[in-house]
């Protein structure tokens, strides 16, 4: 189930997990508070797939969150975190995140669990990125055949068109040394 939370709501019960856990960074320079996390770089922002969902999900709950937080977070907008939602990991659930809030389908936007050990950014240009503590990762990259794995996942997306500045497609992928 997902279900939208008010603007109070997200400050009382999330927000300082929130802050804890997301720099305000771009990618390429270290988008999570805790520069010693580990981070990779996903394609799809609306539509993940499932593998990536249920390795999501796997090590989510292992660090013992149950369900998933979802926040608009770009600074230029008039009020970050207006759009936000908490939702349970069944994975026919996921996709209706920008169904349930609609902001975030077109924003970047943030997706996390209450115990700050992880966090995803949902990027508008068609890509998502994961990082978190070294237990979090170890589940996360285990679950899809590992770092190099990915990298070669991504390639194949970048081939296939994904469509993003090459400078800045430059920088993202030397951020998580694939260049």
């Amino acid at each position: 189930m997902i279900s939208k939370i008010s603007l109070a709501e997200f400050s009382e019960k999330y927000k300082l997990v929130h802050d804890a856990i997301f720099s305000g960074r771009s990618v390429f320079q270290m988008p999570f508070e805790h520069l010693e996390w580990d981070y990779v770089i996903l394609p799809g922002r609306i539509h993940i797939a499932d593998d990536i969902l249920q390795a999501l999900a796997s090590a989510a709950i292992h660090c013992g969150d149950i369900c998933f937080i979802a926040t608009s977070c770009e600074a230029d907008m008039a009020m970050p975190h207006e759009d936000s939602i908490v939702g349970s990991w069944e994975a026919d659930r996921f996709g209706e995140i920008d169904d349930v809030a609609p902001v975030l389908s077109s924003t970047d936007n943030h997706v996390f669990g209450k115990s700050g050990r992880w966090g995803m950014i949902r990027y508008y240009d068609d890509f998502s990125c994961v990082g978190g503590d070294k237990g979090f990762m170890e589940i996360f990259l285990g679950s899809l055949g590992g770092r190099d794995t990915l990298k070669e996942r991504f390639r194949r997306f970048d081939s296939e068109g994904w469509y993003i500045d090459k400078d800045y497609k430059s920088k993202i992928l030397r951020s998580v040394g694939w260049d």
